[in-house]
């Protein structure tokens, strides 16, 4: 006989309605809160009590509160709490004002100060923040050296961190080339979601028509358009309209996501109506591999731990274009196949898959892929490049390689620099 489990769920949210009815979004409230951890003073990054929240697809606004308590009454003096912010992986920070080796990239985080007395509470905003896994890590000064008595009561601080955040929940969705008609007003800006796609080299989101329903000031609605995420690692783009119509736009906009677009105005009581469209470009593929996965076959093969002894693990090819080397009129990137290794639970290894020489051309650029997992969060990756200069051709020519998340730099110019 078969048994069958029904599981019931329990769905719990103060929902705000902004006129539902004229097409706006509706909002729900989420809440989540982090134990108490006890904090230390900072000798070295495994002192820091690093806590993870998850913000949701289309949240509009997430809130922190952050407080600090004291373990102890008696007096300790006041010390600073520092806090750190960052999306996508846990901060890097430098306290201790640490020598970063050459060559090494890295994005600081949003930071902030709390004094604690006896107890203290901050709190931080952000709007339109990137949704995603965010980690927030938080420590005392840095350590002075000095060795408290064993037995006497020592100072103690306790850090809790609770985030509140407003989810749209039937945010519009922005089609390629199609015009839609929205409003905003002062207190209720215009937010949809557009959806960018693999090789996308630009991306642009264009208001027209803009009128606010007043014959002096219909052709001047003083709009504020807004295009990406509020992170330190997302591209946001943000342009005042001073007349009836704008354009906003991204290079290089990251690959297969969903991006975010937030219009709003400045008109007293009035509400605006606009139209609004977006555009992207994907002018720049790589040759398709076809369906025959033959050649794939064979090269995990070759790579497999049967036939080499030196790979270990689990082991995939990543593949989006074309290895060979003679150019193709209908491809403008070479995309090179990488081999994907897992060497065990804490150690991945990028490798071209036929063999770490790579032949660069003129005519093309070439593209490698490495796709991080989410296990890999928090870990340092390490790129190798080394040129090898016993071809006598070269001449004077130069190679040069940008390294960059989320897409890349296919076109390297004076307005669009690669920083790496």
């Amino acid at each position: 006989m078969d048994v069958c489990f029904l599981r019931w769920l329990l769905f719990v949210a103060l929902t705000t309605w902004t006129l539902g009815d004229d097409g706006q979004v509706t909002f729900v409230s989420e809440l989540s809160s982090r134990p108490a951890q006890k904090l230390s003073k900072y000798g070295w990054y495994a002192n820091v009590r690093l806590q993870r929240f998850h913000i949701p697809e289309e949240t509009a606004i997430a809130y922190w509160l952050f407080s600090v308590k004291k373990g102890h009454s008696f007096n300790c003096g006041q010390h600073n709490v520092s806090i750190h912010i960052r999306w996508g992986a846990p901060p890097v920070i430098n306290p201790t004002e640490t020598v970063f080796p050459n060559s090494t990239l890295w994005h600081p985080s949003l930071s902030l100060t709390l004094p604690v007395t006896s107890q203290s509470s901050t709190t931080f905003n952000l709007s339109n923040p990137a949704p995603g896994d965010w980690f927030v890590a938080a420590h005392l000064p840095e350590d002075d050296g000095r060795i408290e008595q064993k037995g006497f009561p020592s100072c103690s601080y306790y850090f809790q961190p609770q985030l509140s955040v407003r989810r749209a929940v039937d945010t519009p969705v922005l089609q390629q080339g199609t015009f839609l008609t929205q409003t905003a007003a002062p207190d209720r800006p215009a937010r949809l979601k557009l959806f960018v796609p693999e090789f996308a080299s630009s991306l642009s989101v264009s208001v027209a028509e803009c009128s606010s329903g007043e014959a002096a000031e219909g052709r001047n609605c003083s709009l504020l358009l807004r295009l990406g995420s509020a992170s330190l690692q997302h591209s946001q783009a943000t342009v005042n309209c001073s007349g009836s119509s704008c354009s906003a736009s991204l290079s290089n906009p990251p690959w297969d996501t969903w991006l975010r677009v937030v219009v709003e105005t400045s008109q007293v009581n009035q509400t605006v109506t606009f139209r609004i469209v977006s555009n992207y470009t994907v002018a720049c593929k790589p040759k398709s591999v076809g369906l025959n996965a033959d050649d794939d076959i064979t090269r995990l093969l070759g790579k497999s731990s049967v036939s080499n002894s030196t790979s270990t693990g689990n082991s995939s090819v990543t593949s989006n274009g074309s290895e060979a080397l003679i150019p193709q009129l209908s491809a403008c990137v070479r995309s090179i196949p990488m081999l994907y290794e897992e060497l065990d639970v804490l150690s991945l290894r990028f490798t071209p898959a036929n063999g770490s020489n790579i032949s660069i051309t003129d005519t093309q650029p070439t593209l490698l892929t490495f796709p991080l997992p989410a296990q890999a969060t928090g870990g340092t990756l390490n790129l190798q490049l080394t040129l090898n200069s016993t071809n006598a051709t070269l001449g004077n020519n130069r190679i040069v390689a940008c390294f960059s998340p989320w897409a890349p730099v296919l076109v390297l110019n004076h307005s669009e620099p690669c920083r790496t």
